[in-house]
């Protein structure tokens, strides 16, 4: 029935995406859609494409200090390569946590530290939402839009500011000492002993993040501002391709906004939600409908690239593990117990 539901929710999802897709098309003919992006420049979008790398690069080095600071052992190309596979199995697998369970599984894998693993994951995944909003909230005050309501700021602001509190709580000794006092408290089921264990070297392992130094904090805050910016300079590679009259600072926010509107768990991988939030976003700018869905695209068509990259990274290390020769267990006086 769990099983079932999940399908369900994926196919309304998967749905509502197409809806708006249909209606959409029914406004901004199709053909317009195609003509936008065969005029597009192909230098621009090299150009695009060859920040990717460094763009994916400084994410997984961000992973890799918080990694190392709750005891796990990872390489960077070991992350990236886990971080790449996840995005392909994030964009066919129902469910928007589908991705971020595959980077959990694989990187706890080796040494077997679930926990530290969600730690590190969780508190990842914060600080580049945190990073998120705030980028788009200094873009939203240097663009100073005029036909823009107020409430994309506070958007943007209220979304900083509940994350912000997020990693507050998560590495505050008093909030850690109250809810590992909740799960030792007698009226916790016992038949949920497993899963109080679990939680428990969860909120063990967030600690780690507690005393980082300033130095540290400074790294990661660099990192993230420099994958933030990457990403935003694809995406004005592509506006520019298109030779769409935007600001960097208009993307700036609108790419944020885009970013938080498709965290909704409403369609199915953001499909349709992503276009019509540009199309809308965009148009008093002067952006026709047809290049604001080119660009949108364009952005989903890099997506498949990387998943494909992915893909192709899961298929080399199954067929991998396949050829891998099997070494038989020598004999001995003992090997019955060898065997058990």
């Amino acid at each position: 029935m769990g099983l079932a539901r999940k399908w369900s929710s994926w196919g309304i999802r998967l749905a509502v995406g197409l809806v708006i897709l249909y209606y959409l098309f029914r406004i901004i003919p199709f053909s317009e859609v195609v003509a936008a992006m065969s005029a597009a420049d192909g230098a621009w979008i090299t150009l695009a494409y060859l920040l990717l790398a460094p763009e994916r690069f400084t994410a997984a080095l961000r992973n890799k200090i918080l990694i190392d600071r709750v005891g796990m052992s990872l390489s960077v190309w070991r992350i990236w390569e886990i971080n790449t596979a996840a995005s392909f199995y994030s964009t066919f697998l129902p469910g928007d946590l589908a991705g971020g369970a595959v980077r959990w599984y694989k990187m706890s894998r080796p040494d077997g530290q679930r926990a530290q693993a969600f730690a590190a994951l969780t508190f990842d995944r914060l600080i580049d939402t945190v990073a998120l909003g705030v980028v788009g909230l200094v873009f939203w005050w240097i663009d100073q839009p005029r036909v823009t309501p107020i409430a994309v700021g506070l958007v943007l602001a209220g979304f900083s500011l509940a994350l912000l509190l997020a990693i507050g709580l998560s590495v505050s000794r008093t909030s850690a000492a109250i809810m590992l006092g909740l799960l030792r408290h007698e009226r916790f089921p016992r038949f949920a002993g497993f899963i109080r264990d679990k939680l428990r070297k969860v909120l063990e392992s967030v600690q780690a993040f507690r005393d980082l130094t300033p130095g540290l904090v400074g790294v990661l805050a660099g990192l993230t501002l420099v994958r933030h910016l990457l990403s935003l300079a694809i995406l004005y590679c592509f506006a520019l391709s298109l030779k769409m009259d935007v600001a960097v600072a208009s993307l700036g926010w609108i790419r944020s906004m885009m970013n938080f509107v498709t965290m909704l768990p409403i369609s199915f991988s953001g499909l349709g939600i992503r276009e019509g939030s540009l199309v809308v976003m965009l148009e008093p700018y002067g952006v026709p409908g047809a290049q604001a869905l080119a660009l949108s695209f364009m952005m989903f068509v890099m997506h498949l690239f990387i998943a494909a990259a992915g893909g192709a990274l899961e298929a080399g290390s199954l067929m991998g593990l396949r050829r891998r020769p099997h070494t038989p267990t020598p004999p001995g006086p003992r090997g019955e117990d060898a065997r058990v």
